[in-house]
């Protein structure tokens, strides 16, 4: 350490004693761990010790644990609406399983008339979009669309289609070519699909604009569309 040779006039203390005041402090800080000397505010808040050293070994012994319960790191950590982090993750848990029964695929499943009958048994089976293979657990309602031609946007659905007697689910309403059902709590709708005509025609399931029950609100974010033929 250099020697000290000035100090401003408004100290009242000679160099000579700051000189020895600065080679005690140096002495101390050579012997001893400097982190074992200095303190934490509050420290009993967070720590068991209350020195920068003590607290650097606590926080180590938990950084190396083993389980959940050594690592509650959480348990203090702040987001949004004060909420602290695990409390927070419940949140987000629980609105993503919401979610989870509202966005759906489909499997539309209508087969091709038999000679001179005009009625056949179609099915739709929903899953749920983040796998596509997971059937929901709550009733979903949507709209199974009949078209002229495959894959094009909506337009007029076919007119001589109609829907009748659900054998899984419910029909909640329908008209010609088009349908408002509800599956059931697997996810699966059955029902006859008569045609008048001998005509191939192609049927989706899609997002209804309006269903009778919010509670049974649901996206339809694909689905196949599936042709049947009616022939005489």
């Amino acid at each position: 350490m250099p020697d000290v040779t000035f100090i401003p006039i408004s100290h009242n203390v000679t160099p000579w004693q700051v000189q020895r005041r600065l080679e005690a402090l140096e002495a101390a800080y050579t012997s001893v761990s400097g982190a074992a000397s200095i303190g934490i505010a509050d420290a009993a808040t967070y720590f068991t010790g209350t020195q920068t050293e003590a607290a650097l070994a606590e926080l180590a012994v938990a950084v190396g644990g083993a389980t959940s319960t050594t690592r509650n790191y959480s348990s203090n950590t702040t987001v949004a609406d004060n909420d602290t982090l695990m409390v927070a993750a419940g949140k987000l848990d629980a609105r993503v399983g919401a979610y989870q029964d509202q966005l759906m695929t489909a499997t539309v499943t209508v087969p091709n008339s038999a000679a001179g009958v005009n009625t056949v048994l179609a099915t739709v089976q929903l899953y749920c979009a983040y796998d596509n293979a997971t059937s929901p657990t709550t009733i979903c309602q949507y709209m199974i669309y009949c078209s002229p031609v495959q894959y094009a946007p909506r337009q007029n659905p076919v007119a001589t289609v109609t829907f009748s007697l659900a054998t899984a689910g419910a029909i909640v309403a329908s008209g010609n070519g088009w349908a408002l059902v509800s599956a059931d709590a697997t996810g699966l709708f059955a029902c006859t699909i008569t045609d008048s005509a001998d005509e191939t025609v192609y049927f989706r399931a899609i997002t209804a604009d309006a269903i009778s029950n919010l509670g049974q609100r649901a996206t339809i974010v694909a689905s196949n569309e599936d042709a049947a033929t009616w022939s005489a």
